[in-house]
């Protein structure tokens, strides 16, 4: 079989204003038309797992979850070629039990678009093994994984895009697990490039409307209007494209390197087709990119060891946003956040700055902070 970083990578880019239903299907035909049609990627009659970014529970106004409207375009797509469909996520509520999960398909109107058109809202409760990581085992039950993830930022990995979706496959509770072992952003990413060469969706849409700058991919970050849709089949091609939009190298996005070292895609802009509109046409105003994000340009061999010897950020706790609803303690992969005197706090010996706490917090309350030798270096 060719490498895939070896050919020439298509992708289309449309532009898309607002979360109007009838817009949002007309931009995805056209999407999919510039490909060559829906059935380049899935076969007709296939049973199709659709899988969009639900991080938490809240409300699609958001702007931190993949917008229903995205996820129904393309599902009636499916429907078109005669594909039966399961819609479902893995978000970081599996850690906290089933009845989290079902908040979170209610609270981002998964739930009602599920039954508004007619296909199967399933939860990842089983898992298989594949690379060593446990990944849902309703990906052997289907033909096909249609991704459609949320263009967001990510204080620990830069960019939460095509790639780093797939996570929310990884079985509950092994989340928190993977993110104790491989903390380091550069570990990180390789576990997301393996995810990804082990699942290889046939298609991937990004929701890119209303994309996500600063400390995302929660309630951190800050919306802005992109008024974009991507779709190809190549994530890491699609990663390589919200890069330069979100103004870095694509190759300086952790997950592209790696995946794309791999063999797994194409980071070289060059070796990309965009079809429709010209990326160019598309950057119309500068990116905020996450506070964390200046140590993507520290080389690699002075970055390790530095880290080994000093975080450069870390997270820390607003009292005065704080609501007390204990998500960052649940949630946290070496139990360094607590309760004291009636309010969570942070134990900068045990932390690891994977951000967990900070991606996961409902009230904006954890904030990225320097360290000393940030401040030092002038990170």
């Amino acid at each position: 079989m060719p490498n895939r970083a070896a050919q020439k990578s298509r992708i289309a880019l449309v532009k898309c204003a607002a979360y109007k239903s009838a817009e949002v299907a007309a931009a995805l035909e056209k999407a999919f038309a510039l490909l060559g049609g829906i059935g380049v990627f899935i076969t007709p009659g296939s049973k199709v797992l659709v899988k969009p970014n639900l991080l938490m529970a809240v409300p699609a106004s958001s702007g931190i979850v993949t917008h229903p409207e995205v996820v129904r375009a393309v599902i009636r797509q499916l429907k078109k070629i005669n594909c039966r469909v399961l819609l479902g996520d893995g978000p970081s509520a599996m850690n906290l039990g089933k009845e989290r999960v079902e908040r979170v398909y209610e609270a981002t109107g998964m739930r009602l678009l599920a039954e508004q058109e007619g296909v199967e809202l399933v939860r990842f409760e089983k898992h298989r093994m594949r690379k060593g990581v446990p990944l849902s085992a309703l990906l052997d039950e289907c033909d096909a994984l249609v991704n459609v993830p949320k263009f967001k930022t990510h204080t620990l990995m830069f960019l939460s895009g095509a790639v780093k979706n797939l996570y929310g496959l990884v079985s509950g509770p092994y989340k928190t697990e993977l993110h104790r072992r491989y903390f380091r952003p550069e570990q990180f990413a390789e576990v997301l490039a393996d995810i990804y060469g082990s699942v290889k969706p046939a298609l991937t849409v990004i929701d890119g409307i209303v994309a996500m700058e600063g400390d995302g991919p929660g309630t951190g970050g800050r919306l802005r209007s992109q008024g974009v849709l991507l779709a190809g089949r190549d994530c890491v091609a699609l990663d390589s494209a919200l890069a330069f939009m979100a103004g870095v190298k694509p190759e300086g996005v952790l997950s592209n390197r790696a995946a794309a070292r791999k063999g797994l895609g194409n980071c070289d802009l060059s070796a990309i087709e965009v079809l429709g509109e010209p990326l160019e046409a598309v950057c119309d105003s500068a990116f905020r990119p996450p506070s964390t994000s200046i140590t993507t340009a520290i080389p690699g061999f002075l970055l390790a060891p530095l880290q080994r010897l000093m975080r450069f950020f870390k997270p820390k706790i607003d009292r005065l946003l704080c609501v007390r609803c204990g998500e960052c303690v649940k949630i946290c992969p070496v139990k360094a956040v607590r309760f004291i005197d009636g309010y969570p706090r942070v134990d900068e010996g045990k932390c690891i700055s994977c951000f967990c706490c900070h991606e996961t917090c409902p009230a904006r309350a954890i904030k990225i902070t320097r360290s000393w030798l940030a401040r030092l270096i002038r990170l």
